[in-house]
């Protein structure tokens, strides 16, 4: 396998609009390098589809502390949504679902 550069990316809020809602923008944080694996089809079983989404898991040495705030991140060029970080012993495995094309 090899090892793939990755940006961890965060949503900063940038100002407030004239309701007052909140402006947020989606800035890298981080640099870091992944292992990437396979798709894996997502299953749930009261909506009756085949399946209801995919999802790919990342390896990385960061730690999991690192990843607190992240949304999403930047792998080859393409963006994913950040569903789960767990650590296991010295290494940190990152869940995403979904390409995100619209954030970068």
């Amino acid at each position: 396998m090899r090892w793939y550069r990755a940006a961890a990316i965060k949503r900063e809020q940038t100002g407030t609009d004239e309701l007052h809602n909140p402006v947020c923008s989606e800035v890298s944080a981080f640099d870091f390098f992944v292992r990437v694996g396979p798709w894996h089809k997502v299953k749930a079983d009261n909506a009756g589809n085949a399946y209801d989404g995919v999802t790919r898991s990342l390896l990385t040495k960061r730690p999991a502390a690192d990843f607190g705030g992240m949304c999403a991140v930047e792998v080859k060029g393409h963006a994913y949504e950040l569903a789960n970080v767990s650590a296991d012993g010295d290494t940190t495995v990152l869940t995403v679902k979904g390409f995100k094309p619209w954030v970068l």
